[in-house]
Formats: structure tokens, C-alpha cells, sequence
């Protein structure tokens, strides 16, 4: 899954994603539950879908988190702003 998720998500948007329920308690759910938690600020377990085979667990996630900005390339600072290579 990817981990920025939130740069393809409109404001006012949502995204939604189903995981089987067979997979949910274990690693890889744990896991991907967590990405989508620090993803999006909010993130709803809707009912689980019984009928699907094998069920599954919608999520709708809404308010993506900022992803921290990276600064280019040889922009490094000091901590009084100055630039580390200047003399």
C-alpha cells in the first residue's frame, strides 16, 4: 500500500478500501490498519459485509495528514537558519 495515500484524496474527499475479515487481527491487517491511521486523520470501520465471500471490513477515510515536507537537496540549515556551508 502506499504511503501517501492522502496527496490523491480531494478536499472534501474521502477514500474508501475493504479488507477481508479473515485478515484483519492478524499482521499484515494490523498493519495496513495502522498505515490508514497515519494517513488520514480520520478513519471509520463501517458494518462488516457478511454476504461478501469471504466478509469484508469497509474503511472510509477522510482528512488526509500532511505529509512532512522534505527539503531539496543541499538546502541544509543550521539551527540559526544560516546555511551549514558557508564560511
Amino acid at each position: 500500500m502506499r504511503t501517501d495515500l492522502g496527496v490523491f484524496v480531494k478536499a472534501g474527499g474521502s477514500f474508501t478500501s475493504i479488507a477481508y475479515l479473515t485478515g484483519t487481527p492478524f499482521g499484515p491487517g494490523r498493519r495496513f490498519r495502522g498505515r490508514l491511521g497515519a494517513a488520514f486523520d480520520e478513519v471509520l470501520t463501517t458494518r462488516t459485509i457478511w454476504r461478501n465471500l469471504p466478509p469484508a471490513r469497509p474503511y472510509v477515510c477522510r482528512r488526509p495528514v500532511a505529509p512532512p515536507r522534505r527539503e531539496p537537496y543541499g538546502s541544509r540549515r543550521g539551527s540559526q537558519g544560516d546555511d551549514v556551508n558557508s564560511a
